[in-house]
């Protein structure tokens, strides 16, 4: 039987916390801690996950996770706006880990925290999207009004036309 250390114990919530998948936390300890990857360690790994998970004398462990879970998510509010790919795959993980949470809750006080929690990651994804369209239509606003500001009068008119845009007979006597 494996005894786990505190820091092992933290280690197992904080990756239940971002909803890693069993097969993911057991990886990472036997990695991390150099535990012998045998099926016995795998298989009492898998076992306490369970207990950290759902337990109900594991509490302590219960409020631990809850807590690490909504400093993720704060977390993920500092990831640098160049890197919002990265966010909204990390929400969009984090928000199917959700939904394979509800399906396996028991008591509806975890459903109801799944379901919290899931439509708190749809609200950052939604918030999300609604910036990098924003910033796209900015960028390319931007882009064709220094397009141009680039081109000559005679450019113009004939991008216009191109365009199927009426060139006003006033504007192209302006011109010369």
């Amino acid at each position: 039987m494996i005894r786990l250390t505190q820091k092992q114990k933290e280690f197992v919530c904080d990756h239940i916390a971002r909803f890693a998948p069993r097969a993911e936390v057991i990886s990472a300890c036997v990695e991390e801690f150099g535990l012998a990857d045998t099926a016995e360690v795998r298989a009492e790994l898998y076992r306490k996950i369970d207990y950290f998970k759902g337990h109900p004398s594991a509490a302590r462990w219960h409020r631990y996770i809850e807590q690490r879970r909504a400093a993720w998510l704060a977390d993920m509010d500092d990831v640098p706006l160049a890197n919002r790919k990265i966010r909204l795959l990390e929400l969009a993980r984090f928000y199917e880990a959700c939904l394979d949470r509800l399906e396996t809750c028991e008591a509806a006080t975890d459903m109801d925290k799944a379901i919290v929690t899931a439509l708190k990651v749809l609200r950052e994804i939604r918030e999300e999207a609604e910036q990098i369209a924003s910033k796209l239509a900015e960028d390319d606003a931007a882009e064709a009004v220094n397009e141009f500001e680039q081109m000559t009068d005679e450019e113009l008119v004939t991008a216009a036309k191109a365009a199927g845009i009426q060139v006003p007979d006033v504007l192209l006597t302006a011109m010369g």
